[in-house]
């Protein structure tokens, strides 16, 4: 009994931590479907001065990063701590890069930009979470994303500008991930939620 609830123990909290990485790849690929799956409908988000719903905040983001010519969201450190069968509280570094253009103004995300001039700025922070399980389903009820640092550089294209678009990051559904398949069904871990055979 003992070893049957430690492997749902680990179960539990790998589920939890593919969660996370999956918020990283929703903002990176642009992923709005793969961002509902993430969190509860009634979900809170506390960024900075923001702290309210995690839809609002989503939509915000969103429309953010889709005028970046790059960004590039990743996690480690993740900690997860089973409170009781249906509760999870986690904590998880985070380092964020954007790749600001000339032509964008992404005022009030980063007030210290200069526009009309191409920066990079790469963050760090951590995530702290809530996570309930709901219908069997392990998502995020409360996300406070809390600031570590920060670094800005001028942009620049050297050693990489020979590189083909299609060789790089896109957003959904350019990205080249969204058109692997295993046999013929796509990837799972891009198809959360979606009912799939085969596999």
């Amino acid at each position: 009994m003992e070893d049957n609830n430690a492997i749902k123990g680990l179960m539990d909290k790998r589920t939890i931590t593919e969660q996370i990485v999956r918020y990283c790849r929703a903002l990176n690929r642009c992923d709005k479907e793969l961002m509902m799956s993430i969190f509860h409908d009634d979900a809170i988000y506390e960024h900075g001065p923001y702290q309210g719903d995690f839809k609002e905040f989503s939509s915000y983001a969103m429309s953010l990063l889709e005028k970046l010519d790059c960004t590039h969201h990743q996690v480690g450190n993740i900690l997860v701590d089973l409170i009781d069968s249906d509760n999870a509280l986690a904590e998880s570094y985070w380092t964020a890069f954007h790749n600001i253009g000339v032509e964008v103004d992404p005022a009030p995300a980063f007030p210290d930009h200069e526009v009309g001039v191409a920066e990079n700025i790469i963050m760090g922070g951590r995530y702290v979470d809530h996570f309930e399980r709901r219908n069997g389903e392990w998502k995020i009820t409360h996300r406070y994303d809390l600031y570590e640092w920060a670094s800005w550089a001028a942009a620049s294209e050297r050693g990489f500008a020979e590189v083909p678009a299609s060789d790089r990051g896109q957003h959904k559904p350019d990205d080249r991930s969204y058109n692997l398949s295993c046999g013929t069904q796509p990837y799972a871990f891009l198809y959360r939620g979606q009912e799939l055979k085969g596999l």
